[in-house]
């Protein structure tokens, strides 16, 4: 692949293609090299100046031993939730943690036990699917309803329907993805009485957080809106998507409950390891100075989706409900392929989406538009030649 450029104005380039396989990428070297990847939810930008200037200056002092959270960081992070979330976090209620999927797993030992059943909201982030089987629960399933006009929805009786059957934790997922909604304070606030009502307990995937695409919208956490989500919820975020350094394996748990909190940190012990030295130095910059950098990325992820909604009205065959968050799009192929959407045909004509079925929605795909601009319109019009007339 060739290295080109354009410039992307705000001071910070986008439009840079850059060869990732010799990186051990693995986006890049999961298909063949002919193959264009667009699935998992990794960018394929350069992380922000500022963060690679902290990496530089941690390595070159020289020594990499054991690390321990730093109060700056813990300080950071809840200065930038208040900010950009008009949350209130307070520092002893933060757990670091190596990824949110580790977390889903704590979260779940921490709230229930074996046997008893977890809540989820399909179509999801595979391994939230994946989750209950993993961890010896019983999953009972609430699936989001589409609406071409509203897109994705609650489903209360089936909500109602888990919690009758003995759901225990919600594992909840705002942003949502694959879909991209962003929950309304109203929605929220609802969704936090039902679990109120029937003493469910909520571990909320926000990892998508600070993605947000439609202008109208803010980020609101789970837990700031509702006194009892407050009080009997873990929530997941990290700077992993937001500035895509997912490879620097650094997230965050957010406990107000002290003895929840507890309760999470047993689970952790001798199973889960201490966030790597990198991991923490990325995050502390990220932060604290990569708020312009974030910016810049808002504004050309605006643009790499209004570029494919436009090939979207091309195509009416083919239906979604525009992100509202997230660089992922949730497109439905069910008219044109209603046994499925064809991922092994697709691939083989050299473009790579994530499977609905993986999320559980067969025919549906999720295409990440992360990218530069270039590659998004290169592996559209590929799209173009493989879709049936």
């Amino acid at each position: 692949m060739s290295h080109t450029h354009i410039s992307s104005g705000q001071g910070f380039d986008f439009d840079s293609v850059y060869p990732r396989r010799a990186s051990a990428s693995l986006k890049w070297n999961r298909y063949p090299k002919e193959v264009l990847p667009l699935w998992v939810a990794d960018m394929d930008f350069r992380a922000a100046p500022s963060i690679l200037e902290a990496l530089h200056t941690r390595v070159d002092q020289g020594i990499l031993g054991y690390t321990q959270v730093e109060n700056e960081l813990n300080e950071a992070f809840c200065a930038w939730a208040h900010k950009r979330y008009q949350a209130d976090f307070m520092p002893e209620s933060l757990v670091w943690i190596p990824g949110v999927v580790s977390g889903f797993h704590l979260a779940t030992q921490t709230c229930t036990q074996a046997g008893e059943a977890i809540l989820i909201q399909p179509p999801i982030y595979p391994p939230i699917l994946a989750l209950g089987g993993l961890s010896g629960r019983q999953t009972q399933s609430a699936p989001l309803v589409y609406d071409p006009q509203q897109g994705w929805q609650f489903d209360w009786q089936a909500l109602e329907d888990g919690a009758r059957a003995g759901a225990k934790l919600l594992i909840f997922c705002h942003p949502h993805n694959p879909t991209g909604r962003v929950f309304t304070t109203k929605e929220l606030q609802q969704l936090g009485d039902f679990c109120a009502h029937w003493g469910i307990k909520i571990c909320s995937d926000e990892i998508h957080c600070d993605l947000i695409l439609d202008e109208t919208r803010t980020h609101r956490p789970f837990a700031s809106l509702h006194p009892y989500v407050a009080d009997h919820s873990i929530t997941l975020m990290a700077p992993s998507k937001t500035f895509n350094i997912a490879g620097l394996a650094c997230s965050v748990a957010i406990i107000p409950n002290p003895e929840l909190r507890r309760a999470f940190k047993r689970q952790m012990q001798g199973l889960i390891s201490d966030v790597n030295v990198l991991g923490l130095t990325a995050a502390k910059a990220a932060y604290q100075t990569g708020e312009p950098w974030l910016e810049a990325a808002l504004t050309y992820l605006r643009g790499n989706r209004d570029y494919l909604a436009t090939w979207m009205e091309q195509h009416p065959q083919l239906q979604w409900h525009c992100p509202e968050a997230t660089f992922l799009a949730w497109i439905d192929f069910a008219r044109l392929w209603p046994q499925g959407y064809p991922h092994e045909d697709v691939v083989a004509q050299g473009i790579a989406l994530s499977a609905g079925v993986d999320f559980g929605a067969p025919t549906w795909a999720r295409l990440n538009f992360g990218c530069p601009r270039a590659l998004l319109a290169q592996a559209l019009q590929s799209l173009d030649a493989i879709l049936p007339r």
